[in-house]
């Protein structure tokens, strides 16, 4: 039986990155349930098939597309990002989840340092071609994946490849500041538009890239941690607030954590920086296509 939640979503739709496994494939499963037409983003066909098949298992009904790509790729993004456009009328979510961390320096196809490129630029280019169809939409919502980490980011036009100097930790953190960098400009540009753009951090999950074999936190805790940190579940419920609430429609430009807003880091504030950081992605990208 449809109740109310599941009623005011059908005919909605979102598109979620990464969406085939942990986090992302908890929010898709839960958008899914309220009713949303869901664009299931994952990187190989292989996974796309398999996590369409464990969602139906739990909603045999459930309207879902597949858009299989390649972060690592602009060009794949572009092309992905396009053929989503060409296809739909209008888009109401777009929640860039997808992300990665590299423990050695790693480079994409592009030539970009690979955080850069994977949890930055993929997702900001993304965006930008989904941008008319979310201004199709009736309040149309952009939903950012930032983490903690971004606090012990900068943005270091000199060096934003991580060329001079390289740590697992500082580039993703890195990273992850110019997410919300740019959700913050975003929500500028986007001001009088209908459509809002946030950020936020999901909290420590035990499927969160930082617990693979190798990390830290997986040689220190081993296996108390899954008694420490959230379940993918849990991880997932900022995404999905910040989706489908009420209470934040309308709220733009604003980052979250466990469902409530916060401050995010000063560096993250600095407006200078993010119109410097946007124009100069822009140009990347235009070099790279």
């Amino acid at each position: 039986m449809m109740n109310e939640a599941t009623a005011s979503h059908c005919g909605k739709t979102a598109l979620v990155t990464g969406c085939n496994s942990g986090i992302g494939f908890e929010t898709g499963l839960a958008l899914c349930e309220l009713g949303f037409r869901v664009i299931v983003h994952c990187r190989t066909r292989d996974k796309a098939e398999s996590t369409l098949n464990r969602i139906r298992e739990r909603f045999p009904e459930a309207l879902l597309e597949v858009s299989v790509f390649d972060l690592s790729e602009l060009k794949a993004v572009d092309e992905a990002g396009r053929k989503i456009a060409a296809g739909c009328d209008s888009l109401d979510v777009l929640i860039n989840n997808a992300g990665a961390l590299y423990k050695q320096r790693s480079i994409t196809r592009d030539g970009l340092e690979a955080h850069f490129g994977v949890n930055h630029l993929a997702p900001f280019h993304l965006t930008k071609l989904l941008l008319p169809l979310l201004k199709k939409s009736n309040r149309g919502r952009i939903v950012n994946v930032s983490s903690v980490n971004h606090f012990v980011g900068r943005i270091r036009f000199e060096d934003l490849q991580c060329e001079k100097r390289y740590s697992w930790a500082t580039a993703y953190g890195n990273s992850k500041l110019a997410v919300i960098c740019m959700t913050y400009e975003l929500a500028r540009r986007l001001e009088g538009s209908g459509v809002t753009a946030n950020s936020l951090d999901p909290g420590l999950v035990s499927t969160n890239i930082f617990l693979k074999e190798g990390t830290l936190p997986k040689k220190i805790l081993g296996p108390p941690m899954n008694l420490l940190f959230l379940s993918p579940r849990q991880g997932a419920r900022t995404s999905v607030y910040l989706a489908t609430r009420p209470e934040v429609e309308g709220v733009s430009g604003k980052y979250f954590v466990r469902c409530r807003e916060r401050r995010s880091s000063r560096a993250s504030y600095d407006q200078e920086t993010a119109i410097k950081l946007w124009d100069e992605s822009e140009r990347l990208i235009a070099d790279i296509l």
